[in-house]
């Protein structure tokens, strides 16, 4: 059975201090029970917040560490980048000379002339002429473009030798000289030369193939 409390005016004073004492009794105990659950939870928050702000503390001292590194890192990886990029310039120019990418007779001219000029002396004579050109074609398997080429050469036997190595030393980056072979040789030697005591002469004729890349045409 639910007993009603009525308190009239007419209550006595003792009466009614002991309602009002009771309920503000349950009034600060449900206050106390939130303030500490408020607590709880703030407390559990400040810690929460107080975690975050210490790992980004944490996170921007390594980024101010770890920058220097970085833009470090970027700079050398730049640096090799732009060595790299003049070394594989460098690289193609020297390759280009050695195996053009289109006949450059021209160039094969001026290459062969400077070797004779450089050889040609009094007393070791190295002198051409009739140089020729054909019409170049693809290697059999198509893999590069074949020059061939003939010229007729007296010289010494001293220089006959060096044009002979000339041609072999040819494709070597070392010596930037265009990549040739011979495909034959055929020698005359000169008997005049022999009777009056002077160094023999050979006469010779060589035909000769320079090599460049396989073209698109």
């Amino acid at each position: 059975m639910t007993q009603n409390i009525t308190i009239a005016s007419g209550t006595p004073s003792a009466i009614r201090q002991h309602y009002y004492s009771r309920k503000i009794k349950i009034y600060l105990f449900v206050i106390i029970l939130i303030t500490l659950w408020l607590g709880f939870y703030g407390v559990e928050k400040y810690l929460e917040y107080s975690r975050k702000i210490a790992v980004a503390a944490e996170a921007e001292k390594f980024i101010q560490d770890v920058d220097p590194v970085l833009s470090a890192e970027h700079a050398d990886n730049a640096k090799i980048k732009e060595d790299y990029a003049e070394f594989s310039d460098s690289m193609n120019g020297e390759i280009a000379k050695i195996f053009p990418t289109t006949e450059e007779y021209t160039d094969l001219t001026r290459l062969l002339d400077d070797f004779f000029k450089q050889n040609n002396l009094s007393n070791n004579p190295i002198i051409a002429t009739d140089l020729q050109f054909s019409q170049s074609v693809k290697d059999p398997k198509s893999q590069y473009m074949i020059l061939p080429f003939s010229i007729n050469i007296e010289s010494s036997e001293k220089n006959f030798y060096k044009f002979l190595s000339f041609i072999e030393s040819s494709g070597s980056l070392a010596g930037k000289i265009r990549l040739m072979d011979i495909e034959s040789i055929q020698l005359n030697f000169s008997q005049d030369e022999e009777n009056n005591g002077k160094p023999k002469r050979m006469r010779f004729s060589a035909k000769l193939r320079a090599y460049s890349e396989l073209t698109n045409n």
